[in-house]
């Protein structure tokens, strides 16, 4: 985003300041969550979501292409989870909603439960200032599918999966090569290594001071 101004002379670029998001406290509280039970899991399926609304640049349209090249190419069923609300779920196109699963929305309590029962976290967007979904996933220790554009490298660096969000071929064969060619080891591994790092580089109470620091200048 930063980038994205600076590029079309939009604003001055000591007029620029990055304020990274964190993962709520909540997430590391576990008497403070709240259950969400996924509707209509299939034990035999993996389990692949995300928490967001139903924005055209969050580019969800193209999960239904994404589960019939899984399930017809890679051999692969899975369980597509979003979470709209009646109406964006209404105005999906009848092929969306025979493939994927909605969970309708969640309250923040519910969001560390619905990660929890998750094999996977799939971000395919085209723009965000910062979500929180990326770093969210590394803390509950779920692999990151998600955009391999700047604004998503600038905050998970190298723990994440990368695909071209306009590619369903590309985002079928990322979530294969994973469940499919990396031993459990080294899964292990990577997701270890992904939490810690979300610790260090986005410590609770960071943002607040960021803030402050902006302000006082």
């Amino acid at each position: 985003m930063r980038l994205g101004l600076l590029a079309n002379r939009l604003f001055k670029k000591n007029t620029i300041h990055i304020i990274h998001s964190e993962v709520d406290k909540i997430f590391f509280n576990k008497s403070r969550w709240i259950n969400c039970v996924l509707p209509k899991k299939n034990v035999n399926h993996l389990n692949i979501g995300i928490i967001s609304r139903n924005y055209p640049h969050k580019n969800l349209k193209i999960l239904p292409a994404v589960y019939k090249i899984l399930k017809e190419h890679y051999l692969l069923d899975v369980n597509f989870y979003v979470t709209f609300s009646d109406a964006e779920w209404n105005d999906c196109s009848a092929e969306f909603r025979s493939t994927i699963i909605n969970c309708g929305i969640l309250s923040l309590a519910q969001c560390p439960s619905f990660y929890e029962q998750l094999d996977g976290v799939i971000f395919p967007s085209y723009l965000e200032c910062f979500s929180a979904v990326p770093i969210e996933a590394m803390v509950m220790k779920k692999p990151l599918f998600a955009s391999n554009l700047p604004f998503i490298y600038d905050c998970c660096k190298s723990y994440c999966e990368y695909f071209d969000p306009a590619n369903p071929n590309e985002i079928a064969s990322s979530i294969s090569h994973y469940f499919k060619d990396i031993c459990v080891d080294q899964k292990l591994e990577r997701l270890e290594n992904a939490y810690s790092y979300v610790l260090e580089a986005f410590p609770s109470g960071l943002r607040a001071k960021n803030y402050l620091s902006i302000i006082s200048e």
